[in-house]
């Protein structure tokens, strides 16, 4: 089901609230505020700009009144704090925009290039910026991690900045970021939406060949552990962490997307877990979409529609558990649902 803690697209993956598209600068219910100093397309202001105009003062007097928000050194927003859903996602994306405006050609890659792409990003976030280094040796400085450069690497335009491939964008976030991090956005990429939506940006086979072609090399099980458990059939974030946390859990896989027809509605439903050996279905799901509408319709709509589904659905299977964000960062919680629905466990639980 199409939820998350974070603002979502039409696929159910959480994007960041700051995002570049075709050019333009779309800031998720972020209100300009009042400064006349020039700024690029993304809001952000560079002082170095502000001085060779002589306005170095007007900056630094709208930076004391709240005109201008300070990124990072050097380079200020004219846009309040992201602030709700996906907050730090945008102001991580923030982060990867300021060094862009500071450093001469930078190529992203890992968390920084996933960013770019509009990769959900989920738990808490690095404080540095990833670029490739241009030397075979990799360093940190200043918030800004340079990825060493041990094969050939390409770069392609992601609106108007430079990132790796994203294959190798996807490896590199696998090396630095949490098992489940790294499944999220890699599920993302891979995701192939039934109807409409765009084309994924990579295949599993494009995933796979790539970790081949970049052995032997640090990380290289920590990245073939995302490999394993990736899936094209992942339609949100929330399910790819649940599935995840189900394994850690040591209960059995589930099927994904399985079809059934709900002949009270005349349509056919895709559960986003089922365990046909109990014939149980499971639905990773929260409550956003109520709250922002659904294909047009209002709230009440959307919970009645859902109302009626779940039923259809409860009608044909013997049991049916939902969970959402919640239960999935509190694994006891998902865990308690998952026994009482009846899902077996299969072996003793992993410590997360």
């Amino acid at each position: 089901m199409e939820s998350s803690s974070n603002a979502q697209s039409a696929t159910g993956y959480p994007q960041p609230c700051v995002r570049v598209e075709r050019g333009e600068v779309d800031v998720c219910a972020n209100r300009c505020m009042s400064s006349s100093l020039p700024h690029d397309v993304n809001g952000l202001v560079r002082s170095r700009d502000a001085r060779i105009l002589g306005r170095g003062a007007e900056l630094q007097a709208d930076h004391e009144a709240g005109r201008l928000r300070r990124v990072s050194r050097g380079i200020y927003s004219i846009h309040p704090p992201p602030a709700g859903h996906g907050a730090e996602e945008a102001v991580y994306r923030e982060k990867v925009l300021a060094t862009a405006q500071r450093m001469r050609q930078p190529i992203f890659t890992s968390f920084s290039a996933a960013s770019l792409h509009g990769l959900p990003l989920i738990g808490r976030l690095p404080r540095e910026v990833y670029v490739m280094s241009t030397g075979h040796h990799g360093k940190r400085r200043a918030g800004v991690i340079s990825v060493a450069r041990r094969c050939e690497v390409g770069a392609c335009d992601v609106s108007g900045l430079l990132a790796t491939p994203i294959d190798f964008s996807l490896i590199q976030l696998a090396r630095h970021a949490s098992l489940g991090q790294a499944l999220v956005a890699t599920d993302a990429a891979l995701h192939r939406p039934r109807v409409g939506g765009r084309a994924p940006l990579t295949t599993p086979e494009r995933l796979l060949a790539e970790w081949y072609r970049l052995l032997p090399f640090h990380g290289a099980r920590r990245v073939r552990a995302v490999l394993d458990r990736m899936t094209t059939l992942a339609e949100t974030a929330l399910e790819s962490l649940s599935r995840l946390v189900i394994e850690e859990l040591g209960f059995a896989p589930p099927q994904l997307q399985q079809r059934f027809w709900l002949p009270g509605l005349e349509r056919a439903a895709f559960t986003d877990f089922y365990w046909p050996g109990v014939d149980v279905v499971g639905e990773a799901d929260g409550h956003g979409k109520y709250r922002s509408g659904y294909g047009g319709a209002d709230a009440a709509e959307v919970v009645i529609a859902e109302k009626k589904r779940e039923d259809e659905l409860r009608m044909q299977v013997q049991g049916l558990a939902r969970w959402g964000w919640s239960d999935v960062w509190h694994p006891h919680r998902l865990e308690s649902i998952l026994l009482r629905a009846g899902v077996p466990r299969v072996r003793a639980p992993r410590h997360r």
